[in-house]
């Protein structure tokens, strides 16, 4: 196992509203200001260094990867039902219809462009947000290089100076 249970610390999300809707599942009437306040920052890296462990899904044949895994905080070990190992790119799903990680993929994109996409078209675009800037758009390129080139060979990345946004493109991006 990766991590124990013990070791992973849920955070409440802090109560923002004022009225509760039992339709939504959500508090109502609360601040608006900061949507990406109720986000909390995770407490293990990914990477994707070649790592193999052994886990059902190696027995039972199952094609997905363990998301917990990648994150480096699978509490199953190797009784986790979902591969604990990296899809080298040229891997074929059994499943167009999901990613690697056997979340559905829909016909259209989100409005909002969230979520894993759609099955009519592969991306090479990777957009990342919220970015720390540490200077010139070449150091916040260089920082985003180092920690990006690990996924896969980077054709192109393009800073947004002043506002914290990153557009990684990949020539190939392993199957994540």
């Amino acid at each position: 196992k990766l991590v124990k249970a013990g070791e992973v610390e849920k955070k409440e999300v802090p109560q923002t509203g004022k009225e509760y809707n039992i339709w939504y599942n959500k508090w109502a009437g609360g601040d608006r200001e900061d949507s990406y306040s109720k986000y909390v920052l995770l407490q293990s890296r990914s990477s994707s260094r070649r790592r193999v462990a052994t886990s059902r899904a190696n027995m039972t044949g199952v094609k997905y990867c363990c998301p917990f895994f990648v994150w480096r905080c699978c509490l199953y070990g190797w009784e986790c039902e979902y591969l604990h190992m990296l899809m080298d790119p040229s891997t074929t799903l059994p499943d167009m219809s999901k990613d690697c990680f056997a979340c559905d993929k829909f016909a259209d994109y989100r409005d909002d462009m969230g979520g894993v996409g759609s099955f009519q078209r592969q991306n090479r675009m990777l957009y990342i947000g919220r970015i720390k800037e540490t200077g010139t758009d070449m150091e916040t390129e260089e920082v985003v290089r180092r920690h990006f080139k690990e996924w896969g060979e980077i054709e192109k990345i393009r800073v947004l100076q002043y506002r914290s946004i990153t557009f990684v493109t990949n020539l190939r991006w392993m199957r994540m």
